[in-house]
C-alpha cells in the first residue's frame, strides 16, 4: 500500500446517498492498472447507508481517508474541501456511481507528465445507465492543445463541464478561485484554469457517466442545482434572485480574475457581445419564470 501523504494522484470522491452504487464504483478504481493514488471521501452527511459502505472499505485500503461529515455542505463546498485536503500531484474527481475504464488512471497520468503544457487531461465520456447499459447520448470533446487564449475562453463557453472529471495539475487548481456558489461556478472555474494552459485530450479510455435521474425541464434543473450544489439557507437565498444574471455578471468579470498578460485581458471585452448574446434568454426567460415560480 501507498503511504496516504505521499503519491502521484489524489482521487475525490463525491459521495451523497450513493449506497446502490458505491461498491462497484470504489471497485472500477481498485481495479485500475495504476495504483499510486490516495481516495479522498467527501461523504456529505449522506442518510442512505453510504458511511458505513465507505467505513467498510476504509478498514480494508488504508489508501482510503473517508471524511464524514455531520451536515450537508452542499456539493461546491464538498469538491472545494476535498481539493483542499489533497496530497497528491494531481487530481481527479469520481463520482459515487460513476465508473472508469482499467487504464483511465494510467493513461490520464502519462498524458500530463509528457504535456507540460497540458493542465488538464481528459477521455470521453460514454454514458451508462442504471444498470450499467451504455446509452447513446451525444458529448462533446474539445482538446485545446495549440489554441489561442481567446480561442480557449471563446470554445469552453459552449462546452458542456464534463472536463471537471478529468485530471488536473493541483498546483494550477490552487490559482483559480475554485467552485463559487453561483450556478455555473464549475464553467467558471474550467475558464480560469484554461488560462493556466491546454485540456488535452486521451483517446481509447472512457469515463463513464451514469445517467439515474431524469433530467427534467429547465426549472426542475434549477430546482435540483438550488437543492444540492449549495452550502446555507443564504446561498440559497441568494441563488433565489436571478441565478443566471449572476453567472453572466461572473463571466464578464472574469477578465479581471484570469491570470493572462494585460494584453489578452483586452482582447477578452471584444467578446462581451458573445457573452451577453449567450446568457439573455436565460437572463429574461429562466429567470424570471424561476423568481415568479418561487415566489
Amino acid at each position: 500500500m501507498n503511504n496516504k501523504n505521499i503519491c502521484k494522484v489524489t482521487i475525490g470522491l463525491m459521495v451523497y446517498n450513493e449506497a446502490a452504487f458505491l461498491h462497484e464504483t470504489i471497485r472500477t478504481i481498485q481495479d485500475q492498472s495504476y495504483d499510486d493514488y490516495e481516495i479522498i471521501v467527501g461523504d456529505n452527511a449522506s442518510t442512505d447507508g453510504s458511511s458505513e459502505i465507505i467505513e467498510e472499505l476504509a478498514a480494508s485500503d488504508s489508501r482510503i481517508t473517508h471524511i464524514k461529515r455531520k451536515e450537508n455542505i452542499g456539493a461546491l463546498q464538498n469538491w472545494n474541501d476535498i481539493v483542499r485536503h489533497a496530497s497528491g500531484e494531481y487530481f481527479v474527481l469520481a463520482g459515487g456511481h460513476d465508473l472508469w475504464s482499467p487504464d483511465y488512471l494510467k493513461k490520464l497520468v502519462h498524458a500530463l507528465d509528457n504535456n507540460p503544457q497540458g493542465v488538464l487531461a481528459f477521455c470521453r465520456t460514454q454514458w451508462i445507465d442504471e444498470d450499467g447499459n451504455e446509452i447513446n447520448i451525444p458529448s462533446c470533446t474539445l482538446d485545446t492543445s495549440g489554441m489561442s487564449r481567446l480561442g480557449r475562453f471563446v470554445s469552453l463557453m459552449y462546452a458542456n463541464q464534463n472536463y471537471l472529471y478529468g485530471m488536473t495539475r493541483v498546483a494550477a487548481m490552487k490559482q483559480t478561485r475554485l467552485q463559487m456558489e453561483i450556478i455555473g461556478s464549475g464553467e467558471i472555474y474550467l475558464q480560469e484554469l484554461a488560462q493556466l494552459g491546454d485540456f488535452v485530450l486521451v483517446e481509447n479510455e472512457r469515463w463513464y457517466r451514469r445517467k439515474n435521474r431524469n433530467e427534467g425541464g429547465a426549472l426542475e434543473r434549477l430546482a435540483r442545482y438550488h437543492r444540492i450544489l449549495f452550502s446555507s439557507t443564504r446561498h440559497r437565498v441568494k441563488f433565489k434572485l436571478f441565478p443566471y444574471l449572476q453567472m453572466m455578471l461572473h463571466y464578464l468579470l472574469l477578465p479581471f480574475f484570469l491570470n493572462m498578460p494585460l494584453k489578452s485581458k483586452v482582447y477578452l471585452f471584444f467578446v462581451y457581445p458573445l457573452i451577453i448574446i449567450r446568457f439573455i434568454p436565460s437572463v429574461l426567460l429562466l429567470d424570471t419564470k424561476w423568481l415568479l415560480n418561487r415566489a
